[in-house]
């Protein structure tokens, strides 16, 4: 769902809600059709192990069901439900996965049925679960929850791939092992394939990936425990990344690829533990590894993985040494850029982030427009650049380089899970958009449509202020890390 700040720094839902509790109605969000649910509620994902055997301590609720439970009110009804679970008495769907190997079996138990009839007067229609979950969700499920918890307590297991990584873990006697492998057996497809059903769970409009493919890159993180003197081990997280070739206008080099990472999964038991940019990391270090590889670059990021790789990129900046020169008055975007495999967009939007940081800029909640002498000056640059790529797009010369270009591999629609390349010499070097750009995109309308001067600075100080919140909050994590 899309949430749009107010000035007061409310999402719009939030003050539709308010309203609507100002003047006692309730809000659309809080009108469910009746019998029925909201799916995330009732709904729960249990990792199994040899020392977990019941999933408790790493069960979890999926973060989206919209993408698996939509049933239209009525056959003849254009809205859909979703996220809704109807026609059941105290429905409950359990979702069990073997931590090791991600084989699953799904239960769905109810205390009974909600008649036909009752729900015909409501034109509404029962929601089949089983076959919603089959159909949207598909993986060779277990038929019985035995099969799972038999595949969990192996004690021959390994994970696939290579092992990159070896770090200890939080608890006691654990081990945190990152792996990487490419998609090109059958043993990695029916994994991949296992693993892309957690996407659906925990990416919003997420969708899985094609495999058998060798241009997929795999990066699992897996805890490993011991029991009875046998290695246990359970997945913490994933990223897939897509390699396909590019034109290298720099070098005129036909022989580059780039990495585009396309999911990154921590499951929440072990999110907010640093997992996602120990991954990311992992995919920087095979590209800086490899002089083949032109960049690192991320297909449509959200803006809760923008702010990860903010920060992620900005520490390994850091650590090589070079945050000084990022912060300079003439960055060597381009140099730095090559070093750490890092796309000019991304390059030029760490420029301004680690302005902020030098700047000691780290409350999102802060006025944008406040503060003075290097604060106005960084502010008054960072306008002049969004007001030239809005002033580029209506004069039909199309954004400039920092607007980017985050558009999937080729004929890869966004979101479709397909990545098959065009012949290398087709392929120019492509860049993104982050979610800030996107929204600065979209605002170009203020200065196409001509209009009042008034509102083209209200459209920039609206730019500006998505932009200010996004660096100030990567600069006040940057400064805990």
């Amino acid at each position: 769902r899309a949430r749009f700040a107010d000035e007061e720094g409310k999402n719009m839902e939030e003050v539709m809600v308010e309203e609507a509790e100002e003047s006692g109605a309730e809000s659309e969000e809080d009108e469910l059709p009746p019998y029925s649910v909201v799916g995330n509620d009732v709904t729960t994902i249990k990792m199994l192990s040899a020392s977990n055997k019941e999933g408790l301590e790493d069960s979890f609720s999926p973060t989206y069901t919209h993408q698996v439970f939509r049933v239209k009110p009525s056959e003849d009804a254009e809205a859909v439900h979703e996220e809704l679970i109807i026609g059941y008495e105290n429905p409950r769907v359990e979702i069990v996965y073997a931590g090791n190997t991600l084989k699953a079996h799904v239960d769905f138990k109810h205390d009974g049925t909600v008649d036909v009839k009752l729900l015909r007067n409501e034109r509404l229609a029962r929601t089949n679960v089983l076959d919603a979950i089959h159909t949207h969700v598909p993986s060779d499920y277990a038929a019985r929850r035995c099969e799972v918890e038999a595949d969990a307590a192996r004690t021959d297991f390994s994970p696939l791939g290579e092992l990159v990584e070896s770090v200890p873990g939080s608890k006691e006697g654990e081990t945190l092992e990152l792996l990487h492998f490419t998609a090109d057996t059958p043993e990695a497809t029916t994994f991949v394939n296992r693993l892309q059903t957690l996407v659906l769970w925990t990416i919003e409009t997420g969708s899985g990936i094609k495999v058998p493919d060798p241009a997929w890159n795999i990066y699992t993180l897996y805890s490993r425990t011991e029991a009875a003197g046998h290695p246990v081990y359970s997945l913490v997280g994933f990223i897939t990344a897509y390699r396909y070739w590019v034109y290298d206008r720099t070098s005129k080099s036909v022989e580059k690829s780039r990495l585009r990472v396309s999911q990154a999964v921590v499951l929440p038991p072990f999110q907010r533990k640093g997992h996602g940019a120990r991954m990311l990391k992992a995919v920087y270090k095979a590209a800086q590894a490899d002089p083949k590889v032109l960049d690192v670059s991320v297909e449509d990021p959200s803006p809760d993985f923008q702010a990860l790789r903010d920060v992620t990129d900005l520490g390994v900046i850091r650590d090589g040494g070079d945050l000084a020169a990022l912060t300079g008055d003439t960055p060597p975007l381009a140099e730095l850029g090559g070093r750490y495999k890092l796309t000019p967009t991304q390059m030029k939007r760490l420029a301004e982030a680690a302005q902020f940081v030098m700047l000691g800029l780290t409350d999102p909640a802060a006025d944008p427009e406040g503060g003075s002498g290097a604060q106005r000056a960084l502010r008054l640059r960072i306008k002049q650049r969004m007001y030239k790529q809005a002033l580029c797009e209506t004069k039909g010369i199309g954004l400039l380089e920092d607007l980017g270009d985050e558009a999937p591999p080729p004929n890869k629609p966004k979101g479709d899970g397909k990545g098959r390349a065009r012949p290398r010499h087709e392929e120019e070097e492509e860049e993104e958009v982050s979610p800030e750009e996107e929204q600065a995109a979209r605002m170009v309308k203020a200065w196409a449509e001509g209009g009042d001067p008034d509102i083209r600075k209200e459209a920039l100080r609206s730019m500006y202020k998505g932009l200010f919140q996004a660096h100030s909050a990567t600069a006040a994590r940057f400064a805990r890390v």
